[in-house]
């Protein structure tokens, strides 16, 4: 594999890694990047290469435009020897021959922090404030806007209900323990207050709708995140069961499903009102179940179960495909998926085994990319799926815990982390997703309500430099 380099020293490039000013590029030599010269690196197979920027000439490899390059065997004893040989140094692990290598603006595909073998700095965050046999729904909704994450948290049993849980991003420091103490407003009936349900944020105008359900009378609740209060509150049904809500920023409507109704429901958002139901048909005795419905913002929404998919349009307000994954390939009720509107692809992940990517314009399959054929764990419910604009990349888990960043050019697993988060962290007994890349940070809640596990931010720039 060779990669390309370039010396930035303007702003971060979406899709690459920056280290000091040097921009690397996470797929094989393409100049599409950005407007700057780019230069081809050396063949990395079996090979450790450090590079750096200069605007000098003479190296061990040599010198690409304004790229310097070390080249040195793969073996632990061979890297750190190289480092030391760059550094003056005389360090004996390769941990901190890459902290200093990092530090000083050096990159590196060997012993790399990319790859993490053990949690990277990360902060602890106690959302769950309330005792008494509380259920925590540990679903994750994050406004660009305010940088901040909104925890749907369930207080069923609660004397005090409380609505979504706010995480305020900027104030998490490395390492740190946050405990939560703002809430939104709750609506609906004090034993079942609204915010229990599913939700999406309208990024565009900084919304958030939720839908909750008590005894079979549905609500949406619209938020104004800019204040945190109540802007519109409307009662619909959409069942208490398997249900979900997309937001389309082309049509500026929401779409909501449930199993129980077995209907689409469209909504108006400007002034919550039902602009039209209809039923998807039946497919093989089969109606989708998705808890999470997915957009891609061009007035179509995604929506599955098990082994077909469906996709709907809105303005038409019509099934435009309705088709399988593929012979043997047969997803969950709890499948999760994220929408990347620079490939216009989707991703869908069911038991970490496989990560299913769509056209977003033809609705065809794509590939079943393999995660893994080690399902460990036996997960047979969701696995996360969350787009990350910021690195322009696909974060998921595989079944063996393991975090994985996709390469979204090629469809392959660009880094995936030598550890294990743990199966509480990666299989969702709940309604929605409990991954969100928000920032320079990655929100990993627990997976399982009836769990108390504290929800989790870690440093995405300790894995993904920019």
């Amino acid at each position: 594999m060779r990669r390309p380099f370039a010396k930035n020293t303007g702003n971060y490039i979406k899709g690459t890694f920056q280290i000091g000013d040097l921009s690397i590029g996470v797929s094989p030599f393409s100049q599409s990047y950005s407007g700057l010269t780019w230069w081809e690196g050396p063949e990395e197979n079996s090979v450790c290469i450090i590079a750096k920027d200069t605007t000098s000439k003479g190296s061990p490899v040599g010198d690409t435009g304004t790229v310097r390059f070390w080249g040195t065997g793969s073996t632990d004893e061979a890297f750190i020897g190289a480092v030391n040989n760059v550094s003056g140094q005389n360090f004996t692990t390769v941990s901190s021959c890459n902290s200093w290598l990092s530090s000083n603006g050096y990159w590196t595909n060997c012993g790399s922090s990319f790859n993490p073998s053990t949690y990277p700095t990360h902060s602890t965050i106690n959302v769950y404030q309330i005792s008494g046999g509380d259920i925590v729904s540990s679903e994750l909704y994050y406004s660009t806007t305010e940088d901040k994450v909104y925890v749907n948290t369930l207080y069923q049993n609660s004397t005090t209900p409380r609505g979504n849980a706010i995480v305020d991003a900027s104030t998490l420091s490395s390492g740190g323990t946050y405990n939560v103490t703002t809430y939104l407003p709750t609506s609906g009936s004090s034993s079942f207050p609204a915010n229990s349900g599913t939700g999406v944020v309208d990024q565009t105008n900084n919304k958030y709708y939720n839908y909750d359900n008590n005894s079979g009378e549905g609500h949406i609740t619209e938020y104004d995140l800019s204040n945190n209060t109540i802007s519109d509150y409307r009662t619909f049904t959409l069942g208490t069961d398997w249900r979900g809500l997309a937001y389309d920023s082309f049509t500026e409507k929401l779409v909501g499903w449930g199993e129980n109704v077995q209907l689409f429901r469209i909504f108006n958002t400007n002034l919550l009102s039902l602009s039209a139901s209809f039923d998807p048909g039946i497919a093989n005795n089969d109606y989708p179940t998705l808890n999470g419905l997915i957009s891609n913002n061009k007035g179509q929404v995604f929506v599955q179960r098990k082994g077909r998919y469906w996709v709907i349009d809105i303005n038409s307000k019509t099934v435009i495909k309705n088709s399988s994954y593929g012979s043997g390939l047969s997803r969950s009720n709890r499948t999760f998926g994220a929408y990347c509107p620079t490939t216009d692809k989707f991703y869908v992940n069911t038991d970490g085994t496989n990560l299913t990517i769509i056209d977003g314009s033809s609705f065809d399959v794509i590939t079943n990319l393999t995660l893994t054929t080690n399902n460990s764990y036996f997960i047979s419910k969701g696995v996360c799926v969350t787009y990350d604009s910021k690195r322009d990349t696909i974060w998921t888990f595989d079944a063996e815990g393991k975090l994985c960043a996709i390469d979204i050019e090629n469809d392959v697993v660009l880094i995936r982390s030598l550890f294990s988060f743990g199966e509480g962290y990666v299989e969702r007994y709940v309604a929605n997703g409990g991954l969100i890349a928000g920032g320079d940070l990655l929100f990993i809640a627990s997976g399982n309500p009836n769990d108390v596990d504290p929800l989790l931010a870690f440093d995405l720039n300790k894995i993904w430099p920019t």
